[in-house]
């Protein structure tokens, strides 16, 4: 995303320590679904989106496996 298009979701605005408000959460775990670590990010991602909303990053390998429709 450009900084004119994060800027317009609020992601951009300095908070009251300096710090843009952008958070990107990279595991592996994203596109693995299974275990015990995309449990975690599954239940934390819900609450974390309905804080930080368009501010809120998972990033994750490409898996083609994991994108194909059954």
């Amino acid at each position: 995303m450009a900084y004119e298009e994060l800027n317009s979701f609020g992601c951009l605005d300095l908070n009251e320590d300096s710090r843009a408000n952008l958070l990107f959460e990279i595991a592996w775990e994203v596109v693995n679904k299974v275990g015990g670590i995309y449990t975690v990010i599954k239940t934390k991602a819900g609450v974390t989106c309905e804080e930080l909303g368009d501010c809120y990053c998972l990033v994750g390998p490409y898996n083609e496996n994991a994108v194909k429709p059954k």
